[in-house]
């Protein structure tokens, strides 16, 4: 489904015009963030609307006497695999031009999920959940500054904008940027750990006055102000009104797919990853026909790393099939066992 989407608007390859229903305000395809804004926070504006008169509870100390703090504190560094596996995930997103925070965190989430050994605790309150996409959303950060200080290469937005401030202050990113201006550069990019430490203290200092504020904004009223930013930031990205209505309309969908267990994310990644895969797939047929005429696919089966990466992909497609027969196994042999 999110491939389908991923492909209104004009071909990466070719410039055809395809599935856009007539409309010109398709013709530049779907906005991401519309739709990432309408599977991942509409539903909750929903289940908030059916329940008025619910209220949220305020994270107290637990029976051992910590604090909330200190129980965020123990999910982060108590579980140190999660959150060193979920950065590297992030880091190495970011360095992949045009990637960005939307795919290392779906990664990253899928992962932790995948190597949990509750992963049906996901979405009903399992903090690590937060730690795998944080961590990863925060790596991503520096990691885009690998493409754009070394290539020039700017794989992000927020990167977008540091390259322009760059060449307005008349250096250039590149190879020769660590050599004529180093002192700058490496300033920079230490400027980073200065960043980490002041987001930690902001989120400490003022996050808890933040969140303290919105538990006492009523449910009646805190569903519809959330409903009213999520529309004004639909229109504001491209002064389209069509991604409000699309934004909309993914909420619903996201809603009733919930409703069915059905999870949106593979949906969102497939709509990130859509263009670049079907770019990809189109350069790569159209060099098959040098290799073959008839069978241009063949291409794809002729170097090594290709079929390393197919059997890879293969491996994790079919991973959660072998995984549910392994646990149904020794669910059996328990209880024969037993």
């Amino acid at each position: 489904m999110g491939i389908m989407i991923s492909m209104i608007g004009v071909a990466p390859v070719g410039g055809d015009v395809r599935f856009n229903l007539g409309l010109a305000s398709f013709q530049g395809g779907v906005e991401l963030i519309s739709v990432l804004i309408g599977f991942f926070c509409l539903p909750e504006v929903l289940k908030m609307a059916l329940a008025p008169d619910a209220s949220y509870t305020e994270v107290t100390p637990d029976g051992n006497g910590r604090s909330a703090i200190s129980i965020a504190m123990r999910n982060v560094f108590g579980h140190m695999g999660n959150t060193i596996r979920s950065s590297v995930i992030g880091a190495i997103v970011g360095i992949l031009p045009g990637a960005g925070g939307n795919i290392a965190n779906l990664i990253a989430y899928n992962e932790t999920k995948r190597v949990a050994k509750d992963p049906d605790s996901f979405g009903k309150g399992n903090a690590q959940g937060i730690v795998a996409t944080e961590a990863s959303n925060n790596a991503v950060v520096e990691g885009a500054m690998v493409p754009l200080l070394a290539l020039g290469i700017p794989g992000s937005p927020p990167a977008a904008i540091i390259y322009g401030a760059l060449l307005l202050q008349g250096m250039t990113p590149g190879p020769d940027l660590f050599s004529t201006g180093a002192h700058i550069t490496y300033a920079f990019m230490l400027s980073f750990f200065v960043s980490n430490i002041l987001m930690v203290l902001t989120g400490l200092l003022a996050g808890k006055a933040i969140y303290k504020t919105v538990l006492k904004i009523p449910t009646r009223v805190l569903a519809p102000g959330i409903l009213l930013l999520t529309i004004v930031g639909s229109y504001s990205i491209r002064g389209n009104v069509m991604d409000i209505t699309v934004m909309l309309v993914s909420g619903v969908a996201g809603f009733v797919l919930r409703e069915l267990d059905f999870n949106p994310a593979p949906i969102v990644l497939g709509l990130i990853l859509g263009p670049i895969a079907e770019k990809g797939l189109v350069q790569g047929l159209l060099m098959g026909r040098m290799v073959s005429t008839t069978a241009p696919w063949i291409i794809f089966f002729t170097r090594p790393i290709c079929i390393a990466l197919i059997i890879l992909s293969l491996v994790s497609a079919l991973w959660p099939l072998f995984r549910e027969r392994f646990e149904k196994r020794i669910s059996v042999n328990q209880e024969v066992s037993s």
